[in-house]
């Protein structure tokens, strides 16, 4: 699932929280990489095959504090992109917890065409 966020407000806890906003980088094929620091795991979250270039994608990752909750004001959730394999019960849950909470939130799923590797966004509800 992808969320495309606007005006991006965290309302952090009292500990300090080191986040990062990356933008997906697109790749013909996966690097090989053969040892593992910060940059390279950075590098690896944020690197998707050429063929989702179309999804514009950014990713938010915190650096520390993993077990706090981020609120995000609703207004910056302006798109919900559910994957090719997610699960329909998924999709519900999070279309129902939008919808009660009076989100303006356009929904969109990944189909992959038949006999194809070839993905397309389409709309639902």
């Amino acid at each position: 699932m992808f969320l495309k966020l606007e005006n991006l407000k965290l309302e952090l806890g009292k500990t300090a929280t080191i986040f990062s906003l990356y933008e997906v980088n697109y790749v013909d094929e996966f690097p090989y990489w053969e040892d593992i620091t910060n940059e390279i795991l950075i590098e690896q979250l944020t690197t998707k095959l050429i063929k989702y270039k179309f999804e514009e994608e950014f990713r938010l990752i915190v650096t520390d504090q993993p077990n706090e909750t981020y609120k995000i004001s609703k207004n910056a959730i302006k798109e919900i992109i559910f994957g090719s394999e997610s699960s329909k019960e998924i999709r519900e849950e999070i279309i129902e917890e939008v919808i009660s909470n009076k989100i303006d939130v356009k929904f969109y799923e990944i189909i992959q065409k038949d006999n194809s590797s070839e993905l397309y966004c389409k709309a639902i509800k």
